[in-house]
């Protein structure tokens, strides 16, 4: 462990901002941005293109363009390689609440060349990017504790400054966040955990986040974020229940029997697919609706058919 501090204190004294530039370029240019499969727990919250018009997938873009200059411009170039499909809906998701009209800008994009990109600008990307830094941050950690990855610890030392930034500036979505998984931690560490206190947990902690401001949209959106949440945990679980059990870490999913893993998990998604296209027709939405839509009743359910096609062996 002291030589991951060392070179961390190695790294502060040097000026690695050039260094550090290329790399995420680099990283940026070997993947297709709006094609990644990343497996992880988040990146769940997808849209189905097939049923998007030309107009809804170019806002899209400008969303997610949008998303990851603010990190940039919030946190520094190395987090922009944590922007995920999650965050940028949260994005879209509020301003469609808040908005009336998108308000843009027109940036270079080393990625594209350094060619001009129209990109959402609004105070809801603006607390995206936070709530990114917040998810990925205890991620990491969360990796470093199942699997002790030295990567995962050095990441996260890096990025603890930038979490101490979102700590001062949402305090209470950080106490939340940090309360829950303590609360999922525990739970593990007694033999107590189920799916069902677990994904509970899970989906508080993405009620909370998915609120912007206490008003009159906050009851529906911690609903939706409660339930969406629930859908991320269970999904995320049946995802890596083999890896799980061949690397003997937690999973909720190995208390079942394996003949009925697949439906039990078919039959909580079914619900929660359920809940989330009701409530996305209560959403008070001034626009953009197409767009949300389109990932809360497509998406999701596109998404979980292509996990659940992999069944348990």
């Amino acid at each position: 462990m002291k030589s991951i501090y060392e070179m961390l204190d190695k790294l502060r004294k040097m000026n690695v901002d050039g260094l550090i530039n290329k790399i995420v370029l680099v990283k940026f240019r070997q993947k297709n941005t709006y094609r990644q499969e990343k497996k992880d727990m988040f990146g769940y919250i997808r849209y189905s293109k097939p049923d998007l018009t030309f107009r809804e997938f170019y806002i899209y873009r400008t969303y997610y363009c949008g998303v990851c200059k603010w990190i940039k411009k919030n946190f520094g170039e190395l987090p922009r390689v944590t922007l995920n499909y999650d965050i940028v809906f949260i994005s879209i998701l509020l301003s469609a609440i808040y908005l009336e009209e998108d308000k843009y800008s027109l940036e270079r994009c080393a990625i594209s060349g350094f060619k001009k990109k129209k990109l959402a600008c609004n105070e809801y990307i603006d607390y995206a990017t936070y709530v990114n830094i917040m998810l990925v941050y205890h991620k990491l950690l969360d990796n470093y504790l199942d699997d002790k990855s030295i990567q995962a610890l050095f990441a996260s030392k890096l990025l603890r400054k930038n979490y101490q930034k979102v700590v001062d500036k949402y305090t209470y979505k950080a106490e939340v966040l940090q309360d829950g998984l303590s609360r999922m931690q525990a739970l593990e560490k007694n033999k107590l955990a189920t799916l069902e206190n677990m994904s509970n947990i899970f989906g508080e902690i993405f009620g909370e986040l998915f609120v912007y401001k206490d008003d009159e949209h906050a009851e529906i959106l911690r609903k939706l974020g409660y339930s969406i949440g629930r859908y991320v945990y269970i999904l995320d679980s049946y995802e890596d229940l083999e890896d799980d059990i061949r690397k003997k870490r937690y999973n909720p999913l190995t208390s079942y029997d394996k003949d009925n893993i697949s439906s039990i998990v078919e039959r909580e998604i079914e619900l929660l697919l359920s809940e989330i296209e009701i409530m996305a027709k209560d959403l008070k939405l001034r626009r953009l609706e197409g767009l949300v839509c389109n990932v809360l009743v497509l998406g999701l359910r596109n998404k979980a058919n292509m996990v659940m096609k992999r069944r348990i062996e």
